[in-house]
């Protein structure tokens, strides 16, 4: 089989580890930066020849003596690899890959009988999205716009790890395969040889492959980070580390089918030459001593290791749907290691985080973000250019700020400043209060989720800002902006040998940004004083954030340029939430029963200066929208005339009695649950001839006994 050499434009991200000098307190102008881009399609891989990125060490710390064979089937008897699958008929091995991962990191923290849809991720991910209630016309994604054959083959088209990220960091497109199953809504398979004496079954291309938008917000995983790994042979120790620690890892390369780089009696790859990615697959462990001598003779490696890989061409492929891939194969384009929060595996089986606030739904997704965004961080660099980014969001209910995200091609102990303000002007996302504050350290290219220090508490309504500074350790700043093409741009799909043009499509990359979403610091007239622009000010980005963008269409042997434009959507940055919870709670008393019904968080429940009883309690913890919180819940006991304490009730059942005239006189109460120690509990009673006791805390007593004394009201609090 030949294929083509890669010619494409190395940018190496350590360049910007020049020297650096103290940052300029004034803004610069970037509009005279000009991009080149080429898309092509090779398998299911797609690369942009004219750009490329260089993925510097991770540096992830190793163990001083890692084993030299390593096998995620059997880690001391467990298993922590979903089965083998079969992506025909489509191109869709980038999300296969990613998915393997998934899998397999929420195995190797516990879950078991995980089965993740691929189908969901590769739909989706080439759909227009936005949050909920956004207006159509404010859409933004990746899709394609025009193309050759069935209409869902060409959403099933070549991707790359960028977007998975894209997607699965909105948390979109993270179904099970019980929901969205890899399969046409008719079931029609065919059964194909994979050997002389091997078949296996696959779902037919005709037929409805398409998805509506009922499965996009299904919720079964939620990705917390994507670290890029070195290529670098000499970087293998940290890819072994990530195994052991993540789980497999996402892999692309050029996967051949035939001698002399594939052996199929020892099911052995390994590619001498440089050649275009045109597969993924995922890497489940290696075996330093597997000898050079099983790759094929005459095109064999120089030392003995090779990478455990899985793949996603059936279960009776190769060894099992397994292969070994040499350590030192030169087609390898694209590592990375893939973090989620998996419910099964949390204490309370819920996620960390309830609520996704972003705007960025295209995100990584177009090559044009990571081109433009490393372009204008090289010219910061270059001008000593300091620069910070920033969305303003509004809570949509009383929720607690937990976390935000991270995106940028950065450098080891890079570091991230996040400030939280609660905003007052919705023109400067620094305005109003500071209410939070930290620095993290990020190693590398990576998207990453980073819990806030001090948690932040909001009403429903608020306007909040997440300000970020995101620097190399020589204090290069990095800019994270999506950036849409005008108009499309052409992928160039090339047949299995690498050279001839089957056919091409049309893909668009569309961004958008509302007023007072998205905010920079930094851009703009050369040398004015710096200050806060809107990235939905039209008249700002087209004169400083739209760029010449030249991208080429190759029909036969001819190609040529097409002269276009990058525009910049959102601030890739998103932030976190749980819903607060809230204690709420009801009293029975004489003479109205259960009728004033359930109040919240210190209101009073029951009289005042009535002379009315009290005679029975009910509360519970619950959210926003009265659901209640996994993890938390309330308890609590009635000392009742007559009878003294009565047992625990809990979760809305009913303390103390009705029906019989007999007065509460104390009551007792405390938190329970996995998350009862994040909260405090305070509550106090209205008592005949006293008024209202101090307020207490958990489990102390509130009212009095022994004396005879109704308790007439309550007050709540958390």
């Amino acid at each position: 089989m030949i294929m083509k050499k890669i010619t494409r434009s190395i940018i190496v991200l350590t360049a910007l580890l020049l020297v650096w000098a103290a940052p300029v307190l004034a803004a610069m102008d970037p509009s005279d930066l000009t991009f080149k881009s080429n898309l092509v399609e090779n398998g299911g891989i797609l690369t942009d020849t004219e750009n490329s990125i260089t993925v510097p060490a991770a540096g992830i710390t190793t163990s001083e003596a890692l084993p030299a064979k390593y096998d995620l089937r059997d880690v001391d008897g467990k298993n922590d690899i979903a089965p083998v699958k079969f992506q025909n008929p489509w191109g869709s091995c980038w999300a296969f890959g990613t998915i393997s991962s998934v899998e397999s990191n929420a195995m190797i923290k516990g879950a078991t009988g995980v089965n993740l849809s691929e189908k969901a991720l590769a739909w989706y991910d080439r759909t227009l999205q936005g949050a909920a209630g956004t207006k159509e016309s404010m859409k933004e994604g990746t899709y394609v716009a025009t193309g050759t054959g069935l209409a869902d083959s060409n959403t099933y088209r070549g991707g790359r790890i960028y977007d998975s990220i894209g997607e699965l960091s909105t948390w979109n497109g993270a179904s099970t395969t019980e929901q969205v199953p890899y399969k046409n809504a008719s079931g029609a398979f065919k059964t194909i040889h994979i050997t002389a004496d091997k078949t296996a079954d696959y779902y037919l291309p005709d037929g409805t492959w398409g998805l509506d938008d009922s499965h996009l917000q299904d919720d079964a995983y939620h990705v917390e980070k994507v670290q890029l790994l070195s290529t670098d042979p000499g970087q293998a120790s940290e890819v072994k580390q990530a195994i052991m620690d993540n789980g497999a890892i996402y892999l692309s390369f050029n996967a051949p089918q035939e001698a002399p780089y594939y052996n199929s009696a020892t099911s052995a790859v390994y590619t001498d030459t440089e050649m275009d990615a045109d597969h993924a697959v995922s890497i489940i462990g290696w075996d330093d001593s597997y000898s050079r001598t099983n790759f094929t003779e005459g095109h064999q490696p120089t030392n003995d290791g090779a990478w455990i890989v899985k793949n996603s061409w059936s279960d009776v492929w190769a060894d099992g749907g397994y292969f070994y891939l040499s350590y030192e194969d030169k087609t390898i384009y694209e590592m990375a290691s893939v973090s989620v929060d998996y419910p099964a595996n949390n204490v309370n089986g819920q996620f960390k985080y309830t609520h996704n606030y972003a705007y960025d739904y295209l995100g990584a997704k177009s090559y044009a973000t990571n081109n433009v965004d490393l372009k204008i961080a090289v010219k910061a660099m270059q001008s000593k250019q300091f620069m910070k980014a920033a969305n303003i969001f509004t809570a949509d209910g009383d929720q607690t700020l937990e976390a935000v995200s991270t995106f940028g091609l950065m450098d080891p102990n890079s570091t991230v400043e996040t400030q939280i303000y609660k905003v007052t002007d919705g023109e400067n996302p620094e305005s109003g209060t500071l209410v939070a504050s930290q620095t993290d350290t990020v190693n590398g290219v990576q998207y990453s989720t980073l819990a806030l220090k001090t948690p932040v508490a909001l009403k429903k309504g608020e306007k909040f800002s997440v300000v970020q500074t995101q620097k190399t350790p020589e204090g290069n700043c990095w800019l994270p902006v999506e950036y849409g093409v005008k108009d499309g741009q052409t992928v160039t799909v090339y047949g299995k040998d690498g050279t001839t043009v089957t056919n091409n499509y049309v893909i668009n990359n569309k961004a958008t940004c509302a007023s007072g979403q998205s905010f920079i610091y930094g851009i703009g007239e050369s040398g004015e004083a710096d200050s806060w622009h809107d990235l939905g000010d039209s008249n700002f980005t087209g004169k400083f954030m739209t760029f010449p963008y030249t991208t080429y269409s190759t029909d036969g042997s001819t190609t040529k340029a097409v002269s276009t434009v990058a525009y910049p959507g959102n601030v890739m940055i998103k932030a976190f939430t749980t819903d607060t919870p809230k204690v709420t709670y009801e009293v029975h008393g004489r003479n109205y029963g259960w009728d004033q019904g359930w109040v919240f968080d210190g209101t009073t429940a029951g009289t005042t200066g009535r002379a009315l009883r009290i005679e029975a309690l009910q509360a519970k913890i619950v959210d926003e929208n009265g659901n209640s919180i996994p993890g938390l819940g309330i308890t609590y006991q009635t000392h009742v005339q007559n009878i003294g304490w009565m047992d625990w009730e809990s979760d809305g059942t009913t303390a103390g009695t009705t029906g019989r005239s007999l007065q509460m006189e104390a009551i007792r109460m405390k938190l329970t649950g996995s998350e009862a120690d994040q909260y405090t509990l305070t509550y106090r009673v209205h008592v005949q001839n006293q008024g209202w006791t101090d307020w207490v805390a958990a489990d102390q007593e509130a009212g009095t006994t022994g004396k005879a004394l109704r308790a007439e009201a309550v007050e709540i609090k958390m």
